[in-house]
């Protein structure tokens, strides 16, 4: 397992090895709005597209859940990554979610799981180099590459745990289901090629709970 893979892996999951643990000092409650930095390490199972690692903000607009129970969700989870040889761009995605999930508290540790969908807007970028590459993949001179808009699915899980009633410590894995139609344009028509873009998420971060 690379080294990104196993870091990633055991920063996620640490939390959780203690989420059943006796806790007495009840989870983060306050902040409506909480915000606070993240680094996302982002794993793609297309061989169109390369994996990517970056540094990010974590919001959420909901008051968190001192108690079990159903709630709705929302997430926006942008992500940029590279196309890989032998096609060449830089791919952007910006999903707008929204759904359903539950939540677990166990003193200090809040567990919440949730099933979000909604439109991805995406856009690729293909610069002259990147031209060249695609019209030596197709043998075809290419003018431009173009990205449909399409619609996603993303489950996933977050573990936060609190370290003041204010500011919380989170884990989260994430799976985005997202396939998308590249339009190539050549000296004679408009190509069309699926491309791949689920990728699998693991983050961790500090959330603060602002008002």
């Amino acid at each position: 397992m690379p080294n990104t893979v196993r870091t990633a892996c055991l920063a996620a999951l640490v939390p959780a090895a203690l989420f059943f643990s006796d806790v007495e000092v009840a989870a983060q409650t306050k902040g409506r709005f909480t915000a606070g930095p993240q680094v996302s390490h982002h794993f793609t199972f297309s061989d169109d597209l390369g994996g990517e690692t970056s540094l990010g903000v974590a919001f959420s607009l909901t008051r968190p859940k001192n108690e079990d129970g159903w709630g709705p969700a929302f997430g926006f989870g942008w992500f940029a990554t590279d196309l890989s040889d032998p096609i060449a761009g830089r791919l952007m995605v910006r999903p707008l979610l929204g759904g359903y999930g539950y939540t677990m508290v166990r003193g200090k540790y809040r567990l919440q799981f949730a099933a979000l969908t909604g439109p991805a807007f995406a856009k690729i970028q293909v610069r002259g180099d990147d031209r060249d590459a695609w019209s030596s993949f197709l043998g075809l001179p290419v003018h431009g590459v173009d990205i449909k808009n399409s619609w996603v699915i993303r489950p996933g899980a977050r573990l936060t745990y609190s370290v003041h009633p204010r500011v919380g410590i989170f884990g989260a894995a994430e799976y985005e289901l997202a396939r998308f139609t590249l339009q190539v344009q050549t000296d004679t028509d408009r190509r069309e090629r699926r491309l791949n873009a689920d990728v699998f998420t693991l983050k961790t971060g500090v959330s603060f709970g602002l008002f």
